[in-house]
């Protein structure tokens, strides 16, 4: 990397204030800079990719939306958040590419856990496996000009999956765990040992190292999806479309993807253009499921 990382203190903040700090932490890789920050946060919470609608997740009072795209985390009581940024997604690992981005930034994450004794492994998708067991979610953004942010969240003293009791009813429907029930962390373990084990091994792969202060984090609100749209299944759960003033499209859903592509995409659908190729970060949809969903709203 051209500057060192800047590792932000390992503190606890609230679950808005994480979400918060991953939006930051995007506009300053957009400008250069290499971020790491850990966050212990407690809920009870659902924590939001940031292009799913609430209505088709859960029923649960409490919402967070966080910065990365991907699916939900429900944070019952205490639970670890890790968000990391880049000025590109090469540059952790010089051959990562959109297609490999989480397969390989996620590495130092999988290293910090297996040196905390947790046996920690990423089979593709969404989610960090413990003994094979689901345990923690990941999700991604990237930048227009593309910086990226990658977030992961995993359970401590309750796994991520959101309780039946907590979901929408198609949200209960889904399989989002492959028939693997997921598991909690904390059993044992010192929450503030495996933080620092997670920051000291990305750390160690940056290389260049910097110990920053607090960042100043700006007022964050993000932006509210549709109440209504129409969806199709996908391999990673659903992904959405529905119409916005102006004759535009929204697309949303569980996707893991780069919501500045997505928006061209759907520009593209609504105009009846060639779909875009640049800047095309997406795990667990294509291009044409978006597009079926889009032909799916009534005129």
């Amino acid at each position: 990397m051209e500057q060192p990382l800047r590792q932000a203190p390992i503190v606890s903040r609230s679950l808005r204030a994480a979400a918060a700090l991953g939006h930051e932490l995007l506009a300053r890789a957009d400008r250069g800079e290499a971020w790491h920050a850990c966050s212990l946060v407690e809920g009870p919470a659902v924590v939001l990719g940031a292009r799913q609608r609430r209505a088709a997740v859960t029923t649960f009072a409490e919402v967070v939306r966080r910065r990365s795209t991907g699916t939900a985390a429900w944070v019952g009581q205490r639970a670890l958040w890790c968000s990391l940024a880049l000025p590109s997604v090469a540059a952790l690992y010089e051959d990562a590419t959109l297609a490999t981005l989480l397969n390989r930034n996620v590495r130092p994450w999988l290293r910090g856990f297996t040196r905390s004794g947790i046996s920690a492994a990423y089979f593709g998708r969404e989610w960090v496996a413990v003994a094979h067991r689901p345990a923690a979610v990941l999700g991604y953004d990237l930048s227009p000009a593309g910086a990226v942010l990658l977030e992961m969240i995993a359970g401590w003293d309750e796994p991520v999956a959101l309780p039946a009791e907590h979901a929408a009813p198609g949200e209960r429907a889904l399989d989002r765990w492959r028939g693997r029930s997921p598991v909690a962390l904390g059993e044992g373990r010192d929450p503030w040992a495996v933080l620092a084990a997670l920051a000291a091994s990305v750390a160690e792969r940056a290389g260049a190292v910097v110990t920053a202060p607090e960042p100043v984090v700006e007022p964050w609100v993000p932006a509210e999806a549709p109440d209504e749209a129409a969806g199709v299944a996908v391999p990673i759960g659903r992904v959405e479309a529905a119409r916005v003033a102006g004759g535009g499209l929204w697309l949303g859903g569980d996707a893991l993807v780069a919501t500045p592509w997505l928006d061209a995409l759907a520009e593209a659908i609504a105009r009846g253009r060639e779909w875009p190729t640049e800047g095309a970060a997406v795990d667990g949809a294509r291009p044409g499921d978006w597009a079926r969903a889009a032909g799916a709203l009534r005129p």
